[in-house]
């Protein structure tokens, strides 16, 4: 699970700090998110980083 740090926050084998994001296992990740110090960052799916790649193209 990908997560931003919104508050520094440290644990017995952890330590974030505000602003940084991470790779932690889906349990640490949900707990720090229904906790307020991190928010889970969604991966954007193939298709639309396609589009938004064209879209792009289009407007030159």
């Amino acid at each position: 699970m990908k997560i931003k740090i919104l508050k520094s926050c440290s644990g017995l084998n952890f330590s974030f700090i505000a602003g940084e994001t991470a790779d932690v296992d889906a349990a640490l990740g949900k707990d720090l998110v229904k906790a307020g110090y991190a928010e889970e960052i969604k991966a954007a799916s193939k298709k639309d980083t396609k589009s938004k790649a064209g879209d792009s193209a289009d407007d030159a």
